[in-house]
């Protein structure tokens, strides 16, 4: 189960229950998805995404950067 943090346009913003390691958060569309860690705001991975669109979620990231942190430690102690 992926809890969906938030819609940033078509695009899920969600933390994966049983995806460990550092906090990021997964964002994913019809036809793309990314990795995006929290704290640093480096895209891990990615694809079908632009970097206009990447750079709009690490917007979102460094804007919420407290909520998205405290998700995570709720979902993965």
């Amino acid at each position: 189960m992926s809890p969906t943090i938030a819609f940033i346009g078509n695009a899920r913003v969600m933390i994966r229950t049983d995806d460990h390691g550092r906090s990021h958060i997964h964002v994913v569309a019809p036809d793309a998805e990314a990795k995006i860690e929290i704290r640093s705001l480096a895209v891990v991975r990615f694809s079908g995404f632009d970097q206009k669109t990447l750079k709009r979620f690490q917007k979102y990231i460094e804007e919420n950067k407290n909520d998205l942190l405290e998700a995570w430690h709720e979902i993965h102690g």
